[in-house]
């Protein structure tokens, strides 16, 4: 009998595995708590960056590692696991492998103790992206310094960022390696340089942060949804993209005549070239234009009637 359970205890995988390793563990973190007389707290981070395979094993054996052989007490002597993940991002794991009529709820909550803490610093990452935009390394010089690129880039950033389609360590590392100090579009007999437009020098960044024109595309179309509303705060936004929203309709003519795009006049007059109108404020009290829908279609008529 001796034998059977010394056997167990040294196999290793086995639950009740108690090899020295363990026991050196056990013996360390229990005279820490001695001398520190302070809790141990296990951390985990990252937990949704690993091997899709691997997640919910590590759930199962930390599970039964916590109240180990029924005596209430973790095998390690450890008194708190945290977990840091994104938990949505472990429930379409979770619905990949098993199956999205899986109930994942019930699953999961046989986990935690406690209820899942949901941390939002959207905030505090929204301060931060003015500084970093103008730390975004680039070989077009000082594209940061036009105040419409400026003003344009912070105000979609926060929300590729709120919606989790960018995060702050992508920004931290992009660098901007597409010069445009000689690259120009064309738009019927017309030639406009991409440095001289706000919105086009925009655009050209974001298909490079997101990857490509066509996820561009998809995640205007998608922040769309959310119905995000021009308001006062939101004018240069629509000075730098309604003319190419409206594009079909306005055709970059220069005549005195107002245009209309969802019910908002505006002209195109002496910044033609730079694609920035001038809005007729007075109108926008009586209509709600959405500003990533104003966007998405701002970015289609550019890969539509723009020959780069």
């Amino acid at each position: 009998m001796e034998s059977f359970i010394q056997d167990i205890i040294q196999r290793q995988g086995s639950i009740y595995e108690r090899n020295i390793v363990t026991q050196i563990i056990q013996s360390l973190i229990t005279n820490a708590k001695k001398e520190e007389k302070k809790e141990i707290v296990l951390v985990i981070d990252d937990l949704d960056r690993i091997d899709p395979e691997h997640i919910f094993r590590i759930l199962n054996i930390l599970s039964v590692h916590d109240d180990f052989c029924c005596t209430k007490e973790h095998k390690f002597k450890i008194d708190k696991t945290i977990l840091v993940c994104d938990v949505e991002n472990i429930r379409r794991i979770f619905h990949a492998k098993y199956g999205s009529d899986v109930d994942f709820s019930g699953y999961i909550d046989k986990f935690y103790s406690k209820e899942v803490f949901h941390f939002h610093n959207e905030d505090e990452i929204q301060k931060c992206i003015a500084d970093q935009i103008l730390k975004i390394k680039s070989k077009t010089s000082d594209f940061q310094s036009d105040r419409y690129t400026y003003k344009g880039l912070e105000f979609i950033l926060q929300y590729l960022i709120k919606y989790g389609y960018v995060n702050v360590r992508t920004l931290e590392r992009f660098i901007f390696d597409y010069s445009m100090e000689d690259k120009t579009v064309r738009f019927n007999d017309m030639v406009l340089t991409v440095v001289n437009s706000p919105a086009l020098i925009i655009f050209e960044f974001l298909k490079r942060v997101l990857g490509s024109s066509e996820d561009l595309l998809s995640t205007l179309l998608s922040i769309s949804s959310n119905k995000i509303y021009v308001n006062c705060n939101h004018v240069d936004i629509l000075e730098l993209f309604i003319i190419l929203a409206d594009l079909p309709n306005n055709l970059l003519r220069d005549d005195k005549q107002k245009n209309s795009y969802k019910g908002v006049s505006y002209m195109i007059g002496a910044y033609k070239k730079n694609l920035i109108a001038n809005i007729d404020y007075g109108t926008l009290s009586d209509c709600k234009v959405d500003c990533f829908g104003l966007l998405y279609d701002a970015y289609l008529n550019y890969k539509k009637h723009f020959v780069l």
